[in-house]
């Protein structure tokens, strides 16, 4: 198994799991972001919108569910 998943041209980090709605779901950092001020952004759930944590960065950060294991890792049974 795999930690890291490949996505366009980059690797991402391993999956979180939102303690509030049990999602598990991948960060996305987006920079060439004009004139932001590096700054302490959210990292938030994409289902339940919970602020996982606040991040450093001078651009923000997208979230995006993990469909292989999303919120219904193995109770699904797919």
């Amino acid at each position: 198994m795999s930690v890291n998943v490949e996505r366009a041209d980059h690797m991402l980090e391993k999956p979180l799991k939102c303690p509030n709605c049990g999602t598990h779901f991948f960060v996305d950092e987006v920079l060439n972001v004009q004139e932001h001020p590096k700054e302490a952004m959210p990292v938030e759930c994409p289902n339940c919108h919970h602020i996982y944590e606040k991040r450093i960065t001078n651009g923000y950060f997208m979230t995006f569910e993990d469909r292989e294991h999303g919120k219904y890792e193995e109770e699904a049974g797919e």
